[in-house]
């Protein structure tokens, strides 16, 4: 059972090792952030919706990242219209996913006037796990 207000259900997850993913998704293209914790985050861009293509990354991110291919994999994305049936692809995957609300980010105020994908994935990466973010309840 999950503990509210602690992102992946109060496991101390900073501790353990595994794979970093953030996912800004649009209409035409997600952005991907990697990171371990200790190297510096890789990005790539795929193809919206091509699981197949999410999947070969996560496994070239493992091996970036000189983890095993059994390491966990936390994840969390904005919410979007493509929000709910990826959250259960994901979970049904064994990836740890949260989906968060937007306004839960958060944004340094002078640099509130630059918005791009690729500095909300830096800002999710950050975060995740960290400090309690405001989380959607998903129910079933």
């Amino acid at each position: 059972m999950r503990r509210p207000g602690t992102p992946f259900g109060g496991k101390d997850s900073a501790r353990e090792r595994g794979l970093y993913l953030a996912m800004e998704l649009s209409n035409r293209l997600w952005q991907l952030g990697f990171t371990d914790r200790r190297d510096k985050m890789r990005r790539v861009t795929v193809e919206a919706r091509n699981l197949a293509a999410l999947q070969k990354q996560i496994r070239l991110a493992k091996a970036h990242f000189d983890l095993s291919a059994e390491a966990p994999v936390f994840s969390c994305y904005e919410t979007s219209r493509d929000g709910f049936w990826l959250h259960r692809y994901l979970v049904s995957c064994g990836i740890d996913n949260q989906v968060l609300e937007p306004s839960s980010i958060k944004v340094d105020r002078h640099q509130c006037r630059a918005n791009t994908d690729r500095l909300d994935v830096e800002r999710m990466l950050v975060q995740l796990p960290g400090k309690t973010h405001q989380i959607i309840t998903i129910n079933f």
